[in-house]
């Protein structure tokens, strides 16, 4: 059964600032990282080189990926030309970053690849940002939904991203037309299968893990629809803050980060109430950006070049 990467290289890229769950009964969780800085500035450029692999991942099919095995030139080459064809839509970058958290943090591999669906750039608007599975300690299994939000306002960013996670689920859009939602996601996961695959014993797996089914020979497999949201937003880092020693810089902006993300938990659960999610498990991933606008468009411009 194939699993996902560890990637280690990844998250070498980021300082942990905080990991925990914020509600009665550990359904959601809140991690919360803060890029390395280099000169007591984020180091952007090294976040990019380590998002070149993944990159490759997240863009491509394990088809794609087995066909090119002998070609990795060719391979990154492909995963650029896919992923610059379609970053009209600036929530891109979330969507990898998200991705390489849910692989390399979590252990959920990703079990569809919607970049080689997609025909234009607008159809980031239909369905969830990724799929991927996590199989729990219990035996059971999640299907896991993604949504990401990048705004220069934090509590934008986490409103925004709940209210279109209850729209998705509810299959409609704000002006109360279809939109397509889990059903159809499900349904698209079982039709390319092929593309996710290569054995007949992963495709089956698979199948049971969106259509739960039992027979004579196979136990019923206990799967729950859960949801990972990643919320990107700015913070300012004055001339004074950048004057400190390295050491102290690094350690004050850890805490402030975390002192200011702890504050908005109240309001993360608030919107999780507010639009009917406290049945499902929720993954929750934080990162700050300085000048959102310009460094989240050197990032994608880093990785596609």
């Amino acid at each position: 059964m194939f699993t996902s990467k560890s990637n280690l290289e990844f998250l070498g890229a980021f300082v942990k600032v905080s990991e925990s769950t914020i509600d009665e009964h550990a359904k959601r969780s809140l991690s919360v990282y803060m890029m390395n800085t280099n000169a007591n500035q984020f180091a952007y450029d090294a976040l990019i080189e380590k998002l070149m692999e993944p990159m490759v991942d997240f863009a491509l099919s394990r088809v794609t990926k087995k066909t090119y095995e002998d070609s990795p030139v060719h391979l990154v080459k492909r995963a650029r030309e896919t992923f610059r064809k379609l970053t009209a839509n600036k929530g891109e970058l979330g969507e990898v970053l998200l991705y390489c958290f849910l692989e390399s943090h979590l252990k959920a591999p990703k079990i569809l690849t919607k970049y080689e669906l997609k025909t234009s750039p607008n159809m980031h608007a239909n369905g969830s940002d990724g799929i991927h599975y996590l199989k729990l300690e219990n035996g059971n299994y999640q299907l896991i939904f993604c949504e990401s939000k990048m705004y220069e306002a934090i509590g934008s960013a986490i409103e925004d991203a709940f209210e279109s996670i209850r729209l998705f689920k509810e299959e409609v859009t704000e002006e109360s037309e279809y939109k397509p939602g889990i059903v159809f996601e499900k349904s698209l996961l079982s039709n390319h299968l092929e593309k996710e695959t290569f054995s007949q014993e992963d495709a089956r797996f698979l199948k049971r893990l969106v259509y739960p089914t039992k027979n004579d020979e196979e136990e019923l497999v206990v799967v729950d629809d859960a949801f990972a949201v990643f919320i990107g937003y700015e913070m300012k880092i004055s001339d004074k803050d950048k004057e400190k020693p390295n050491h102290v810089f690094r350690e004050e902006l850890k805490e402030r980060i975390n002192k200011y993300v702890s504050k908005k938990i109240d309001k993360i659960n608030n919107a999780i109430r507010a639009n009917g999610l406290i049945g499902h498990d929720i993954y929750i991933y934080v990162v700050p950006f300085t000048d959102l606008t310009k460094s989240r468009q050197k990032i994608l411009e880093g990785i596609i070049k």
